[in-house]
């Protein structure tokens, strides 16, 4: 009976296709696209994703009927539609929400959800991703930091107020994410602008006092330049007081950058995982088997 349940499940799915949106459990040293492209590792040879894969075919060929500039596109292969709902730093543990097929219109929804944060907070350093495998940019002596400290620094940090964007972020300027000006040493075009955020509940869960705990500092120390720019930053931060907005003309200027430089980084990272390193050879195939030269 079970197996028979099962039959007709598969059967159904393969008639209809798998569209949807699920959640998975992101381990720690993943990023989101990996995540996807992982999934999609499993998904393409899957016979219920048979008839979305076709469905995408289909389309391709329509679309090079009417454009014969697109025959390129042909040429690749059809992966399994998906997206997610935000992103989870490879750092960072948890929910991530998946779309599948038409399910990734839906991933927008979810943007805009509460979401809930635990983090672990280390005094005495302050690094130039804000996390600890960042470079370290100033160190300040956290003698004087006690319990009651925190929990009363705390109240300015609930309820909603303007926030300044870290350097590495997932934020878009002129087309570009902040992190890659960050990472190449290159000089942010204009101002980092603050956006309003709402925290709803924050409270201190556990505290450990100096030495009763594992957790270090990183060791390595950010250069002049990092901290230059660190510090530009956290001037702005102040002198900030509200963020300046974008016409809509800029948002669409910005949008349509972003649009075409994440085309040309996805083009890269396919052409990228295209190849795969064979451990037992310690050559680079492709991803069909064929050494490569």
């Amino acid at each position: 009976m079970r197996r028979a349940i099962g039959t007709l499940a598969v059967q159904m799915a393969q008639a209809t296709g798998l569209d949807g949106v699920f959640a998975i459990n992101k381990p720690i040293g993943m990023s989101s696209a990996q995540v996807i492209r992982d999934c999609q590792s499993y998904f393409n040879p899957s016979r219920l994703f048979k008839p979305m894969l076709e469905r995408e075919e289909e389309g391709r060929r329509a679309q090079s009927a009417r454009d014969r500039k697109r025959r390129s596109k042909d040429k690749q292969k059809v992966k399994v539609k998906m997206g997610h709902g935000g992103t989870l730093d490879p750092l960072a543990t948890g929910v991530l929400i998946l779309g599948v097929g038409r399910g990734t219109k839906s991933l927008q929804n979810f943007l805009e959800c509460t979401k809930t944060y635990e983090t672990v907070v280390l005094f005495g350093a302050s690094t130039d991703t804000y996390d600890r495998v960042g470079r370290i940019l100033q160190r300040r002596s956290y003698c004087d930091v006690t319990r009651d400290k925190v929990e009363a620094a705390l109240a300015s940090f609930r309820g909603r107020y303007r926030q300044m964007p870290p350097l590495y972020s997932a934020l878009k300027m002129n087309g570009k994410p902040l992190y890659e000006y960050a990472r190449e040493g290159k000089p942010i075009p204009r101002e980092i602008e603050t956006r309003e955020v709402e925290v709803t509940e924050l409270e201190l869960v556990e505290w450990f006092e100096p030495g009763s705990h594992p957790h270090r500092w990183p060791v390595e120390e950010a250069g002049i330049a990092e901290k230059s720019l660190a510090e530009r930053v956290w001037t702005a931060e102040q002198e900030q007081a509200t963020g300046k907005k974008l016409t809509p003309e800029q948002e669409q200027e910005e949008d349509r950058a972003f649009a075409a430089h994440q085309s040309f980084k996805e083009k890269a990272e396919e052409r990228q995982d295209m190849l795969i390193f064979d451990k037992q050879t310690g050559r680079k195939r492709k991803a069909d088997g064929a050494d490569a030269p």
